[in-house]
């Protein structure tokens, strides 16, 4: 019996929605702690895991029951770890009497913030002291159980009051703190538990900090070896995604058992472009190459000049923290962030360039590389892939092919039926529509089919050839452009997953 004619197109496939899911904040990866379960007030001088740093007044503390207490009259700032400028901060209010305050302090060798909460009445206010005093929120009700969590953004705080209800304050900007994200500066910073009874007590509990997985998720893709087969290990697929906090984020990394609602948030990376600061640039493609065993990066580089940037490396990116020292890439006049271009089909840095995937053809010798750049088209400037190859994965590309569809996003390279192919979202206006095209015929674009569209617009054409035992089941992970900060326009989306 001879098999039925195999698709040669992801778009000769069916895509049925498999799940959505938003992971709203539940996925994270610890980066410390206070540790309740042992009363470390009396280690007999046999340790001090939480040294004070402030004391004023006269402040009684004590361990008990998995809960810290404070009663008295003053105030005492207690070291709960290094501060890092992506991190999010949290505790659990169990009880705050009249004119009680108690939160974090984050401080560098010369500026403080304080965010507290203080007991007025029959009701919560959050105030911003240190470096400036301000009311953030009142009328708070005043619950048991209420969690402070603060999440930055280098020198914006986002402050989440959890509940029965869950209340977003808007976002704090901090100027002082705007150059939190250089490591010689953070590296120095505390963060502190700051606890101010005044002649009453306050009591809290679970108090950690971590990496947040973000209230949406973006531009996922699969890390992936040099042919374009995902990396799998115990059956797990890794996929790089960008974090939304709100207002910016970063790039996570998790692990995912396909055909589960199973994601798992394993790492995050941070680029360093030789000036000593950690930034939180995302959209990445990450290969890693068995013939040379290096990692080989790709990512937009929206610090200085949005466009392109590049990185090779040893060791393995997936797991904990990552800072990458990574190189941006040419531009026309040689100036770094001049981002001008007197011809779109030229292999150099142009303002807006993102997106950038890569494929290594081994029958050819060449690697192919994908570019979602702004181009002049009827008048108005819209987004449109170019195509590139070149003997080597981070120069002397030459142009291959220009796609005919614009106001594309989001393009992943893959092969499919022996051929090279480009899938990617497309139109600003209309709903759900994704294409691919055969890099052979760049200019006859066809439509992905799905049974239930995502509803939004310009996701990503992730699709994934997973190994199913002897079959190949064909992924397709995708977002949509809900916004999880009504103030910022890119704190989407929501995940779907499809397979066909």
């Amino acid at each position: 019996m001879q098999n039925p004619t195999l698709p040669q197109s992801p778009a000769d496939l069916f895509f049925r929605r498999r799940f959505s899911f938003n992971p709203c904040n539940t996925l994270r990866l610890p980066l410390g702690e206070m540790s309740l379960a042992r009363d470390w007030l009396h280690t007999d001088g046999r340790g001090d895991p939480y040294p004070e740093l402030v004391r004023d007044g006269d402040v009684r503390e004590e361990i008990s029951g998995g809960c810290y207490r404070a009663a008295g009259k003053g105030c005492v700032a207690r070291l709960i770890g290094r501060f890092f400028p992506y991190a999010t901060y949290e505790l659990t209010v169990d009880s705050l009497d009249e004119d009680c305050a108690v939160g974090f302090s984050f401080r560098t060798q010369d500026k403080e913030v304080r965010l507290l909460l203080t007991r007025c009445g029959e009701s919560f206010a959050l105030r911003r002291e240190g470096d400036a005093a301000e009311l953030l929120a009142s009328d708070i009700p005043a619950e048991p159980g209420l969690r402070l969590q603060v999440t930055w953004q280098v020198r914006i705080a986002f402050i989440t009051l959890i509940g029965r209800e869950r209340r977003q304050l808007s976002p704090l900007h901090i100027p002082a703190f705007a150059d939190m994200d250089c490591e010689d500066i953070f590296s120095a910073a505390t963060a502190a538990l700051l606890a101010a009874p005044c002649g009453g007590s306050l009591s809290v509990r679970e108090v950690t900090f971590c990496l947040d997985g973000g209230v949406c998720h973006a531009d996922p893709r699969p890390i992936r070896y040099e042919d374009g087969t995902p990396l799998m290990e115990n059956g797990r697929l890794f996929i790089t995604w960008s974090t939304r906090s709100g207002s910016g984020g970063f790039q996570s990394v998790v692990s995912w058992t396909p055909g589960l609602c199973d994601f798992r948030m394993e790492g995050a990376i941070f680029f360093d472009y030789g000036d000593g600061r950690w930034h939180n640039d995302v959209a990445t493609s990450l290969i890693y190459d068995r013939r040379q065993k290096k990692w080989l990066l790709w990512a937009c580089a929206f610090h200085g000049g949005h466009y392109l940037m590049h990185a090779e490396f040893d060791g393995d990116p997936r797991f904990g923290l990552q800072l990458i020292d990574a190189e941006r890439m040419p531009t026309q006049s040689g100036i770094p962030g001049d981002g001008r271009l007197s011809d779109d089909t030229l292999w150099l840095g142009k303002a807006g360039d993102e997106d950038p995937d890569l494929l290594y053809d081994q029958a050819e010798g060449r690697w192919y590389m994908s570019i979602c750049r702004v181009s002049r088209v009827e008048g108005h400037d819209t987004y449109r892939y170019f195509i590139f190859s070149s003997e080597e994965p981070f120069a002397s590309y030459r142009f291959e092919a220009m796609v005919e569809d614009v106001g594309v996003t989001g393009g992943s390279l893959l092969f499919f039926g022996g051929k090279k192919h480009l899938v990617y979202g497309r139109r600003f206006d209309a709903r759900a529509e994704y294409a691919c095209v055969c890099l052979e015929d760049p200019a006859h674009p066809r439509r992905l089919s799905c049974d239930y569209d995502d509803g939004g617009f310009r996701g990503w054409g992730t699709v994934i050839p997973v190994p199913c035992g002897k079959r190949t089941r064909w992924v397709w992970l995708t977002f949509d452009r809900d916004l999880g900060c009504k103030e910022d326009n890119w704190s989407y989306g929501n995940l779907y997953v499809y397979d066909a």
